[in-house]
């Protein structure tokens, strides 16, 4: 991590903390040269999804086919619009992290 004061590479962690819910990570920084503090913020980058079709196609991740396929699987069964929602939530929330 290059020191903002002095440009300097050598610096030095002294608190790290996650915050938003566990996704972004706080350090509070030194620089080993000129002794200045300084705060990062770092955050996993966001990689597109690629859906692989059982024919070895890939394609863009689509929601909207997936909320579409959801519906009409759970069309006969008691679930509601939200519950498909935060079940495609929960897929794209292990799927963006894993």
């Amino acid at each position: 991590m290059y020191c903002p004061h002095c440009s300097a590479t050598d610096t030095k962690v002294i608190d790290s903390r996650l915050i938003d819910t566990g996704t972004t990570v706080r350090r509070r920084r030194e620089c080993d040269s000129c002794e200045y503090r300084f705060t990062t913020f770092e955050r996993r980058g966001m990689v597109e999804m690629m859906v692989i079709k059982k024919d070895g196609t890939k394609e863009p991740y689509n929601r909207q086919k997936i909320r579409t396929a959801l519906t009409l699987a759970f069309a006969k069964r008691n679930y509601s619009v939200e519950q498909i929602e935060q079940l495609i939530d929960q897929l794209e929330i292990k799927r963006t992290y894993k």
